[in-house]
């Protein structure tokens, strides 16, 4: 059985990704017409060791995962009894956890402490489209 092939990873935020891949023994449309299902390994340095994901619809989604961290993923076909290979490794890495938003935040006054309207640390800390304006406080 031929491994998957084409392996895309595209970062959905901090702690998600998606895989996409091409299944070589499937026909053109990719659509799954029997039991196989796929295993989605991932491993990074700092968590040391391969977690294996079970899925049976491509793109699969890979949730909590750390943020700012490098991960590698393969895909292989289980199709029982036969087991593809592992397919090429692909690499991504999640988001960060902070957020930053367009714009820019207003001068302070000399006369002006630099007044905050709630505490922040991140732009990811406000609501909407609201910029953490700390101003080097």
């Amino acid at each position: 059985m031929q491994a998957p092939v084409r392996i895309e990873v595209t970062v959905k935020g901090p702690n998600s990704v998606k895989v996409r891949w091409y299944d070589p023994t499937l026909a053109a449309d990719q659509l799954i017409r029997d039991r196989r299902y796929y295993t989605v390994r991932y491993h990074s340095f700092s968590i040391g060791q391969y977690v294996y994901v079970n899925v049976t619809d491509m793109p699969a989604r890979i949730e909590n995962l750390r943020a700012a961290t490098d991960y590698k993923f393969t895909v292989r076909v289980n199709d029982p009894p036969y087991l593809s290979e592992w397919s090429e490794e692909e690499q991504a890495t999640t988001a960060s956890q902070y957020i930053t938003k367009a714009g820019e935040c207003p001068a302070v006054d000399d006369d002006t402490a630099g007044i905050c309207v709630e505490e922040c640390r991140a732009d990811g800390d406000c609501d909407g489209a609201e910029k953490c304006c700390s101003n080097g406080l």
